[in-house]
């Protein structure tokens, strides 16, 4: 909330005992703000999951907030803004601060009073606003153009900076459909029609009949519904700082995510999942390289040849298979949303827990390698560089990364391990 930006993909609630729980996922969150004796509506998020973070020892930190960035936004942009008293509310003058349950009737009250809010003004975008949009991949395809521009935006502005049209009046969607119409180009083909038309059709608040964080229907039509659509992959790569990584673990996720189930960690296995990539990506940067990561790739590295996508899974003897089939598949389709917006993936890499046996590592490093994915066994136990070491599958080529010396285990300085399945690898 102190960043000079748009809404945030999670907030840290630092409660130790947070109330109700299972009932946040797909809730709507208002964060109000008290400055001296008013409030104001500050931003209005829709939650996908909360984790519970904790330390290396395992004290409990607080709880994490996670955001569905497609149906939140930031309201403004400070308490002290000129148009900062048009989200004035006088609904919270008998509420402490903290998080408190409201009604569905007071969260429409405040859907209403953010939609009355919203400009709608005949006016321009000035080149300052068109300069702060600086989409994570330079090009597109036209089935994620509006959402990745959408979460950019939403990521980068308070709605308060923004203003609609009559045709448009959500202003992300507004600012989004401006941007493209000057940078056609953007979207791979230049074929903008229907990005343009999805753009028109977008709606501020998306979905009045989201629950707040008030009376959860119990009744709710969870059960039974087949959700068809294809999950998105979130392509806005920002960098990692392994000092902000928090061990942490889900306590509530919406069941309305389509790939949901199929990827859920227990959390012994988130722990370790976060334990990795805090590891590896320290190692990494202290060896000069960027890392970065999204709401969907667990890490990526980008060199001068392309992105090189890698998946971590912690594993052991029960759930090895499953594992390796779950990283496979989240490489594969990530990687494809990736070319289909023009991004070169010069690797992809599964980097698991080395406690396999010798007949695991060279059966599973040939089956994926098959599909053009490279095995990296990873070893808290050994010393660094040699923590992270390659299994070399049956198809790995001179045309593959590891031949070329772009690769994950020469940037964190490990040693190739040769299995039987290297047999004629290079």
């Amino acid at each position: 909330m102190n960043t000079d930006d748009g809404v945030s993909p999670c907030y840290t609630l630092p409660i130790l005992d947070l109330p109700s729980v299972q009932d946040l996922p797909d809730a709507r969150v208002f964060i109000i703000v008290r400055s001296g004796k008013n409030d104001y509506i500050f931003a209005r998020i829709v939650v996908d999951s909360v984790e519970l973070c904790e330390d290396e020892i395992g004290n409990t930190l607080g709880h994490l907030l996670n955001v569905d960035i497609a149906t939140s936004f930031r309201v403004m942009r400070s308490c002290t803004e000129v148009n900062a008293s048009e989200y004035k509310t006088e609904l919270f003058k008998g509420n402490s601060t903290g998080l408190s349950r409201i009604t569905s009737a007071t969260a429409d009250l405040l859907d209403k009073h953010i939609r009355a809010t919203t400009h709608r003004l005949i006016k321009h975008f000035t080149e300052r606003e068109f300069s702060r949009i600086n989409p994570p991949i330079s090009r597109c395809c036209a089935s994620q153009a509006d959402k990745v521009l959408r979460r950019e935006i939403a990521l980068h502005f308070p709605i308060s900076e923004l203003w609609g049209s009559q045709s448009v009046q959500n202003p992300i969607a507004h600012l989004a459909l401006e941007y493209l119409k000057r940078n056609p180009n953007f979207v791979l083909g230049g074929n903008i029609t229907d990005v343009i038309a999805r753009l028109e059709g977008t709606q501020l608040i998306v979905d009045e009949t989201a629950t707040p964080f008030a009376s959860k229907q119990e009744n709710k039509p969870f059960a039974g519904h087949v959700n068809t659509a294809l999950p998105d992959v979130d392509l806005s790569l920002v960098p990692v700082n392994p000092a902000e990584i928090k061990i942490r673990r889900f306590v509530a996720r919406r069941r309305s995510i389509p790939i949901d189930e199929m990827l859920q960690k227990t959390a012994a296995a988130e722990k370790r999942h976060q334990e990795m990539l805090k590891d590896i990506a320290a190692q990494l940067l202290k060896n000069g390289h960027n890392v970065f990561q999204s709401e969907s790739i667990d890490m990526a590295v980008k060199s001068d040849a392309g992105l090189h996508v890698y998946e971590l899974k912690s594993i052991d003897g029960t759930n090895a298979v499953s594992q390796i089939a779950k990283g496979l598949f989240q490489l594969l389709y990530y990687s494809d949303a990736l070319k289909e917006c023009g991004i070169s993936v010069v690797e992809k890499g599964l980097i698991v827990e080395s406690n396999l046996t010798e007949d695991m590592s060279n059966a599973f490093s040939r089956i994926v390698g098959n599909a053009g994915v490279c095995l990296y066994l990873y070893n808290s136990k050994r010393q660094w560089p040699e923590r992270v070491s390659l299994r070399l599958g049956s198809v790995i080529t001179s045309e593959n990364t590891v031949a070329n010396s772009h690769n994950l285990m020469l940037w964190c300085g490990g040693a190739v391990e040769c299995g039987d399945s290297t047999e004629g690898a290079l």
